[in-house]
């Protein structure tokens, strides 16, 4: 017993002098730092960690090439297309620096990955003065983020801004499969709460989804409307949905539920 409680709290030193470490940050490492991850709670240490474990790298990219599509990327400049190769050439979303800058989700637990890694989505860069991006080893980095809870809600917040941006860019024709991954992020812990079901109310409201459409995105994830109004949401299932047909990808899943509800309230006065 005295081994197991020496070993828990020198874990807990280690994670709190590893939190207060003195940083050193390039000026690229900064931008990202600053655009991507400060807000969402990443200390700087953890930050740096993070580029170490997931292997990132920065690249620029010419008009015309293909991004690898199993890692994760983080647009810095220039713009990138989405394209279904199954469909030809037809253009699912056109991504740009800012809000909604992720080219595929950032944090889902591991049941995600076997059906998402061999999607159709091909990333090509269309601006003419090229893109800049910032790559990582899309399951490491979430192996390492699901070891520590509070990296997991903040990655969770991370996923929920970028959805919530990527929204605000899309058409209406859109928003139903954001709804449907919004969703699926909300219910990817197991729980549901009764804040959570309002918000995700007033979206369905905020943005025209029906109810029929509403329990056909829960039948999807094996759920009923009784159920999801109950929050029990434990026997979810996961793994038959891939947010990646979205072209991203979504306290802590406030941000974008809260963003929904300021609009849904706006709308109706």
């Amino acid at each position: 017993w005295a081994s197991l409680v020496f070993s828990c709290h020198s874990y807990q030193v280690y994670l709190l002098v590893n939190e207060r470490r003195a940083v050193t940050m390039t000026h690229d490492e900064e931008e990202l730092y600053m655009k991507a991850f400060v807000q969402y709670g990443f200390k700087p240490g953890e930050f740096k960690d993070s580029l170490a474990v997931a292997k990132a790298r920065y690249t620029r990219h010419a008009e015309g090439d293909e991004l690898q599509s199993h890692e994760l990327h983080y647009l810095l400049e220039g713009e990138i297309e989405v394209i279904d190769k199954d469909k030809g050439t037809d253009v699912l979303d056109v991504i740009e620096p800012g809000l909604g800058s992720w080219l595929r989700p950032v944090y889902h637990p591991d049941v995600f990955f076997d059906q998402c890694k061999h999607g159709s989505v091909v990333y090509k860069c269309s601006s003419k003065s090229g893109c800049r991006t910032v790559s990582f080893d899309r399951k490491i980095l979430v192996d390492y983020i699901m070891q520590n809870p509070r990296l997991t809600e903040a990655a969770k917040k991370v996923e929920l801004d970028d959805l919530w941006g990527k929204l605000h860019r899309a058409g209406p024709h859109r928003r139903r499969q954001t709804y449907q991954a919004m969703l699926q992020m909300a219910v990817s812990d197991g729980k549901l709460d009764k804040k959570e079901v309002e918000l995700l109310v007033l979206f369905r409201m905020r943005n025209g989804i029906t109810q029929k459409q509403h329990e056909e995105a829960l039948k999807k994830l094996g759920l009923t409307d009784s159920e999801f109004m109950k929050g029990e949401v434990g026997n979810a299932n996961l793994s038959g949905s891939c947010s990646d047909s979205f072209s991203t990808s979504p306290s802590s899943t406030s941000s974008v539920f809260d963003a929904a509800a300021s609009d849904a309230v706006a709308t109706q006065r």
